[in-house]
């Protein structure tokens, strides 16, 4: 085991403010992964479509199918336990099954198309829902908190009395909380879109598609932690803003790495979207370039667990690492081999699930882990 020390600095006001600044330096312990199972749908092939992947502190785990519109069950053998629910608008049924969590001991199912969430129990008894406000689509995902609460990312009218997006805090017992992010008022262009360093805009008769150079699109990843906090990193270095409410900040993880290179392979690689768009669309007129960034971010995703940990996806110069923050301590960290073809990763106290895209059938498969220390 890897035992490189992990310094903790605290520094105060300075460039970012005057909130506390983190900075954790060296590398973490390292944490092993014993495999557990490699779990595909029940006809044997990959899922189509994996909407959510919930693991149950208790053994097991759920799987929402979106094309097949079902939640499985499984145990960590990978086998096949039953089903959850079934499509409709009745009661015990939903009509796009789209993100699962877990309050207290009960399983709740987001399910946006009918307005609200639904309770099982653990072994798939209905218990009841909540009614929703708002009708909603897209990748909305719930996180757990302390003490029976959830946290659910979603969107309607706010304090603007226009569309806002938020995180909504249900309670098992209670009022709900809501931190609500900013409006920003966004104006119609009657202009040609254009593009610029670092992304492409290439118009062809009837619409426009838009090319990012490969590392440079730096997306902003958002989560609740335990203390009910929203934690945003939203550039390219290691900087973990936690905050009461957007731009509330009250203090700043870091950790002081080198950030990985890119390789030619992964450049190449990343450039043949465009390169094969073009070739299909040779009479495109494209404005902008591609423009290879110094390194990759530091960053590509971030999660939580039920005990109180914040999960960092770091890029490293071969695959990822997921480091786990424990209050203002990086306590452990983990790798995977070519862990790139992940596409969704979920934690629980001992286990983690990565859900991987296959090449042998075009679906996707979850290779379910536990975590040694």
């Amino acid at each position: 085991m890897r035992t490189s020390a992990l310094i903790l600095i605290w520094a105060t006001g300075l460039a970012f403010g005057s909130y506390p600044v983190v900075k954790a330096t060296g590398e973490p312990p390292a944490w092993r992964l014993e495999p557990l199972a490699v779990i595909v749908a029940p006809d044997g092939v990959g899922f189509s479509r994996i909407g959510s992947v919930l693991l149950d502190p208790r053994g097991g785990l759920m799987v929402v199918d979106r094309k097949e519109q079902v939640i499985y069950r499984y145990d960590d053998t990978g086998k096949l336990l039953g089903t959850v629910g079934r499509v409709g608008s009745g009661p015990s049924e939903f009509r796009v099954p789209y993100a699962l969590g877990w309050l207290g001991d009960e399983l709740m199912v987001f399910d946006p198309m009918n307005a609200r969430i639904l309770r099982w129990t653990r072994d798939a008894k209905y218990l009841g829902q909540w009614e929703l406000t708002n009708r909603l689509t897209g990748q909305l995902p719930v996180f757990a908190g302390p003490h029976g609460t959830l946290w659910l990312y979603q969107g309607g009218e706010g304090p603007s009395g226009k569309y806002q997006t938020n995180f909504t805090r249900l309670p098992s017992t209670g009022k709900h909380d809501t931190i609500w992010f900013p409006y920003h008022e966004s104006k119609v262009s009657t202009s040609p879109p254009k593009g610029s360093d670092g992304y492409l805009v290439c118009t062809q008769k009837g619409g426009f598609t838009w090319f990012y150079s490969p590392f440079s699109e730096i997306t902003t990843h958002r989560v609740v932690n335990w203390e009910g906090q929203l934690v945003e990193v939203s550039d390219a270095d290691y900087r973990l803003a936690v905050m009461t409410a957007p731009g509330d900040t009250v203090k700043v993880l870091e950790h002081t790495i080198t950030r990985a290179p890119i390789s030619d392979a992964e450049w190449s690689a990343g450039l043949q979207e465009y390169k094969d768009w073009i070739a299909k669309n040779p009479d495109a007129s494209c404005s902008g370039r591609e423009v290879r960034p110094a390194s990759k971010p530091a960053i590509r995703d971030l999660a939580t667990d039920n005990i109180g940990r914040m999960w960092v996806e770091r890029y490293m110069p071969h695959g990822f690492q997921w480091e786990a923050w424990q209050g203002n301590r990086i306590v452990g960290a983990f790798t995977v081999a070519d862990t790139a073809a992940n596409r969704m990763t979920a934690f629980s106290s001992d286990r983690v699930a990565l859900v991987r895209y296959r090449d042998e059938d075009g679906g996707y498969e979850i290779r379910l882990y536990r975590i040694r220390r």
